[in-house]
Parts: structure tokens; sequence; C-alpha cells
């Protein structure tokens, strides 16, 4: 039973790895400052649009000013999150 206590107690003491991760967009290029919301905690992501993220959640979600808002499953993260250009759809583009 002490057994069982300790090692649960262990498993709250243990620091997680932390997941690295960068945001870019469709081109491939990298998303300064893009807001990352995980395990209640928010950071942005540095000039190059690096993150990291520590804990179990479940999703993280990523925004940035113009692009749509991303929520990403942790157990399907690859390490590249993907933004989407976001345009309202009342505006029309001529030539």
């Amino acid at each position: 039973m002490i057994a069982i206590i300790f090692f649960n107690l262990l498993s709250y003491l243990t620091p997680e790895t932390p997941s690295i991760g960068k945001v870019v967009d469709q081109t491939g290029s990298s998303i300064t400052y893009a807001k990352i919301v995980a395990n209640g905690k928010s950071s942005l992501t540095d000039l190059e649009g690096n993150f990291t993220f520590e804990g179990s959640e479940d999703t993280i979600t990523v925004s940035a000013l113009g692009y749509q808002t991303a929520k990403v499953p942790t157990s399907s993260f690859s390490g590249v999150v993907v933004l989407k250009p976001s345009v309202p759809k009342d505006v029309t583009f001529h030539k």
C-alpha cells in the first residue's frame, strides 16, 4: 500500500518533458507571437514561431491575429501547427 502511494506521489513530483513545436502559415513561414494555450497557461511563439508547453492537456489552442484559431489534439501533435488565414466572408478581391 505504501509503495502505491509513493509511486502516485512520485508521478506528481516528476517534471514532464516539455513538448516543442512551431507555428507556420500555409506557405511555411513562421508566425511570430502566436498565442499558445495549454493546461490553462498561455505563452507566445518566439521570432521563429517556436514554442514549448508542458503537461498532459488533451488539446492545445493556437491563435494569431489574421489567422483562424486551431485546436490541436496532443495525441496527434506532430510538432508543427499550420494556421490558415482568416478572411471575412464579406470581403471581395478585385484585380
